[in-house]
């Protein structure tokens, strides 16, 4: 009987699973290693507050470690983790832990507090880019399946969008200026924009009367309304 072969996303996953051990394990090595020399002590100004659960760990607000242990102060060495964040490696009972620093300065200073327990990775450029990626082809992936279930969701979609900026005169506005924004942007990239955006609409138009018609009728109760705002104006300046 054959063995089923792992698919791709397991794969990437145990490989995943590799490179934080390798990680983890250089961290601690590197936390071995002393960072400065062990009679060295922590700057004057700097404000150092011990580590829950490790009283001889202290940690100040930027993020140094330093470590206390037999009365010797030791700045301890820091680690990327292949996630992105920064970690150190602390010790108690004879195991070693390995903790993030955001999170930990987040918990004792109260800066940059967690959210669900979480705090915002450091990624190199290069992870970022590929996190990105790997999100887009995941929503695609689900935006697709949701298609497939029902055809007519993008048009649902749209058209709760819709109602929902409709109803709120803030969230409406917002609309109008990131359209506008991008309107100009892709202006100052093509001066050409304009009229290729005027020709494709004019082509859709084209090629569906029930479109056009209601297009007309929407320039019809524009034009109906501007007329009146010039009545309006007439009238009040008499």
């Amino acid at each position: 009987m054959a063995t089923k072969q792992p698919s791709i996303t397991e794969l990437k996953k145990r490989l995943s699973k590799i490179e934080v051990l390798k990680t983890e394990i250089s961290t601690a090595e590197a936390s071995l290693s002393v960072g400065t020399t062990n009679n060295s002590e922590p700057p004057q100004n700097l404000i150092l507050k011990p580590i829950p659960d490790f009283p001889t760990y202290f940690i100040s607000k930027n993020g140094e470690c330093w470590s206390n242990k037999r009365g010797k102060w030791t700045e301890l060495n820091t680690a990327v983790s292949a996630a992105g964040y920064l970690r150190v490696a602390l010790f108690k009972d004879g195991k070693t832990r390995q903790r993030s620093v955001k999170l930990l300065v987040a918990q004792i200073f109260g800066k940059s507090p967690p959210i669900r327990g979480k705090v915002k990775q450091i990624l190199t450029p290069e992870q970022s880019k590929e996190k990105e990626q790997l999100t887009k082809e995941r929503n695609k992936k689900k935006l697709q399946e949701k298609i497939e279930k029902d055809p007519n969701y993008l048009r649902k979609l749209q058209a709760k969008r819709a109602a929902r900026i409709e109803a709120d005169p803030v969230l409406k506005e917002k609309a109008r200026l990131r359209y506008k924004a991008m309107y100009q942007k892709m202006k100052e990239k093509d001066p050409n924009y304009p009229k290729k955006v005027g020709a494709l609409r004019k082509a859709k138009l084209d090629a569906d009367p029930v479109l056009k018609e209601k297009e007309r009728l929407r320039h019809v109760g524009a034009l109906r309304r501007y007329n009146e705002r010039k009545r309006a104006a007439r009238k009040t300046a008499t």
